[in-house]
């Protein structure tokens, strides 16, 4: 074989390796825009193309914390059923726990207890989701923590 030819191919060959490097970090980028969204249907759709529910965004946060945080409770679903890890934190050091407990997202708590979330992870701050609900006067969140075992 001729090495122009080989080398036009090892050329092709790296082009379509790096188009697949860029289409994977936008599947992932359109991954963290659904959780935005709450979209669980186009959530099942981008992790069935590849995306990955536990990349961190580029702005630190990781899929299933902004679901949780904007309270969407089908996406944290989705997202839990297909491999995010329920007690990954975001960049900032924050679990969804602490983003549902933040933001009073009552739905969204009791699902991640019920899937194993750790009431008692503190986050870079040294806050509990406990400390969070009690400082914000989310009385019912701070409830169900506690019954999930939260200690103040």
């Amino acid at each position: 074989m001729n090495t122009k030819l080989i080398l036009a191919l090892l050329g092709v060959s790296v082009f379509f390796a790096s188009v697949g490097a860029g289409c994977a970090r936008e599947i992932d980028k359109d991954l963290v825009n659904a959780a935005y969204s709450g979209d669980a249907h186009q959530i099942e759709v981008l992790i069935a193309r590849g995306a990955n529910p536990n990349k961190l965004a580029v702005d630190g946060w990781n899929p299933l914390s902004i679901a949780s945080r904007e309270g969407h409770v089908e996406a944290v679903s989705v997202l839990l059923r297909s491999g995010a890890d329920v007690n990954a934190p975001e960049g900032g050091g924050n679990t969804a726990v602490f983003w549902a407990a933040f933001y009073d997202r009552r739905d969204v708590l009791k699902l991640l207890i019920a899937k194993g979330a750790d009431v008692n992870e503190k986050g870079k701050n040294g806050e509990t989701p406990l400390h969070a609900a009690s400082r914000l006067g989310h009385t019912e969140a701070a409830e169900l923590l506690r019954q999930a075992g939260a200690k103040e």
